[in-house]
């Protein structure tokens, strides 16, 4: 099994080294048959030029520009049969592309494995145990945690994920993901947990407080939610979850109380966003 990976940087040049010592590191796995496909909206291209030699590299200059767009950019370039999605500040275990070549077949469309930081912790909310993903059930699947069968005519959607234009700052790999389930409504994927991608728990990141984090996140939630025919109650208990919180918290957690009200005024507004 073939592997390309799209990879894109801005300012993580610690990190980004990381991240190409732990393609490096490898066991078990002919690097040759893996690509990665790097997208710099910086000046980072003396980094990857340590990685391995077997590793089919093609690299890209571009400006500053959101995750969404920055992918878009690479997939054109993609040659190998599963498609993943490397985050600058991510690496892998050395035995995780052998694991993934063990597991991956061609009686399947592509494999989530868990996330966890660099103490085992999961970084979202990832099932135990192994099981196979339908189009409500996700397994917490994160764009760094998906191996997918390449489609060369699936896009990300600009409108959304980190660098939208329009604050809507997530959902695009649930966007990519779900789009990727209804054109392909036979698929196969496998949830396997004891393949690892390692990355570290989320931070603040560019934004002024937590709060505000949560609130453009949610932005992101609620586009997706109105773009996909997702179960009618699938969609209300995303809102009824966080109006019930404010309501709980209102007299004991003043802090969980407002979290509640960003996350339902963000997908509330992201779920009426209209370009």
């Amino acid at each position: 099994m073939t592997f390309s990976i799209i990879l894109t940087s801005i300012d993580r040049k610690v990190e980004l080294a990381r991240f190409v010592r732990s393609i490096n590191e490898q066991k078990n796995f002919d690097l040759s048959k893996l690509q990665i496909i790097f997208v710099d909206q910086a000046e980072n291209a003396g980094i990857l030029d340590k990685l391995d030699k077997r590793v089919d590299y093609h690299y890209i200059k571009y400006h500053k520009c959101s995750l969404s767009e920055a992918r878009n950019c690479a997939l054109p370039f993609v040659s190998n049969e599963i498609i993943c999605f490397g985050d600058d500040d991510a690496w892998y275990d050395d035995d995780t592309f052998s694991m993934l070549s063990n597991l991956l077949t061609d009686e399947i469309d592509g494999v989530v494995i868990s996330a966890k930081n660099e103490e085992g912790l999961f970084i979202n909310k990832f099932p135990s145990k192994k099981q196979w993903l339908t189009y409500t059930k996700h397994c917490g699947a994160l764009s760094i945690s998906m191996f997918l069968r390449h489609d060369k005519n699936l896009l990300f959607d600009e409108n959304i994920g980190v660098g939208s234009a329009h604050k809507l700052l997530s959902g695009e790999e649930t966007d990519y993901l779900l789009c990727y389930m209804e054109r392909h409504p036979g698929f196969k994927i496998l949830y396997a947990p004891e393949i690892t991608v390692r990355h570290p728990l989320a931070k603040k990141q560019n934004f002024d407080n937590y709060l505000q984090k949560n609130y453009y996140y949610a932005r992101g939630a609620g586009y997706v939610l109105k773009k996909h025919s997702l179960p009618f109650t699938y969609k209300l208990r995303s809102f009824l979850r966080p109006l019930a919180g404010i309501f709980i918290y209102l007299f004991i957690d003043s802090f969980k109380c407002k979290k509640s009200y960003f996350l339902l005024k963000g997908r509330l507004e992201g779920y009426f966003f209209r370009q």
